[in-house]
């Protein structure tokens, strides 16, 4: 009896190592795709911003042109 406790303690503690070890990774992971949202959060705006710019200085250039 006195074993099998032993080894359920050793189980536990190679479960919680383990359990560890994945939400490490998951974190890891989440953090990687939130930095990634950032960066294409950023293009996007960068993006709607020179599509703006674009289309507010076609006009003059129409005219200049014409």
């Amino acid at each position: 009896h006195y074993n099998y406790r032993i080894q359920d303690l050793i189980d536990l503690k190679i479960l919680q190592i383990e359990n560890q070890a994945v939400f490490i990774q998951i974190h890891k992971q989440a953090t990687r795709e939130q930095k990634l949202k950032d960066k294409l959060m950023h293009m996007q705006t960068w993006l709607s911003e020179l599509h703006y710019r674009m289309a507010k200085y076609r006009p003059p250039l129409k005219i200049a042109a014409g």
